[in-house]
């Protein structure tokens, strides 16, 4: 009985020898960063503004855009005609423009 949990706990201990102490990113990963802004969509209207539009806010001040993608707040609205849907416009950026982004009303992306 005292040979066998030797041994169970020796495998054990060799298993986890093996496994990465932490994850490591790509660089790409740690040098951007994703930012969002209200798409100001209302529901049952074609109001708001588009992606493209958002992302031209961003190009037109020097910000290069990796990825784009539409998202929302995660929250829950009142189901009205009129009323804010909680779309956003969700951007990858360097980390080094995310001032310049601030400053155009654009907010960190947190989950």
């Amino acid at each position: 009985m005292k040979t066998s949990m030797a041994l169970m706990f020796s495998l054990l201990c060799v298993g986890c020898s093996h496994l990465p102490v932490h994850s490591k990113q790509s660089d790409h990963a740690q040098q951007s960063i994703e930012v969002y802004k209200s798409l100001q969509s209302r529901q049952c209207e074609n109001s708001g503004l588009s992606l493209s539009q958002l992302k031209q806010q961003l190009q037109t001040a020097k910000i290069k855009v990796l990825s784009e993608r539409e998202g929302d707040t995660g929250k829950a609205y009142i189901q009205m005609c009129g009323a804010p849907d909680g779309r956003l416009g969700v951007f990858k950026i360097d980390v080094k423009d995310l001032s310049k982004a601030t400053t155009l009303g654009f907010k960190p992306f947190t989950y």
